[in-house]
């Protein structure tokens, strides 16, 4: 979200720079919708489809992107450059429990929803995926109705 700002907030007294640094996303909301309606074209950092952008991934998988914003859509900036086998190992990892979790979410599966939480990167444990969930369920008890 930092990068893209474009404002600078000196100005503003020190509980408005929290307020404004704490998301910003109502800005980036506006000139998102002020650049798809025909205003000025925009850069912005977006979640997008990959559409090819990252060979590797799915063509519906959501990539964080550098993205030209006008009347016409938001388009990726263009090709990723190439990732090492390291970075490809963990955006994949990552996609893979965000998969898993959307089909926990989706068919309300607590094996899906700990596999899940396994899957991650920083976890890769089935027993603590397994604990992560048992935590969430009891700190959010309408959890407990979602997943079966």
């Amino acid at each position: 979200m930092a990068d893209a700002r474009t404002r600078e907030h000196t100005d503003l007294s020190r509980d408005e720079q929290g307020d404004r640094q704490g998301g910003g996303y109502h800005e980036v909301a506006v000139d998102l919708m002020s650049a798809l309606l025909g205003g000025d074209p925009a850069w912005m950092i977006l979640n997008l489809a990959n559409a090819g952008v990252i060979p590797t991934l799915p063509d519906d998988a959501v990539i964080e992107v550098s993205a030209r914003v006008d009347a016409h859509g938001a388009r990726p900036a263009g090709a990723h450059a190439r990732l090492s086998l390291a970075q490809l190992g963990l955006v994949t990892s990552v996609k893979a429990c965000e998969r898993l979790a959307i089909e926990a979410a989706r068919t309300g599966s607590r094996e899906l929803a700990w596999r899940a939480f396994a899957e991650h990167p920083l976890v890769r444990s089935p027993d603590l995926g397994r604990a992560l969930l048992e935590g969430y369920l009891v700190a959010e008890p309408a959890l407990r109705e979602v997943l079966a």
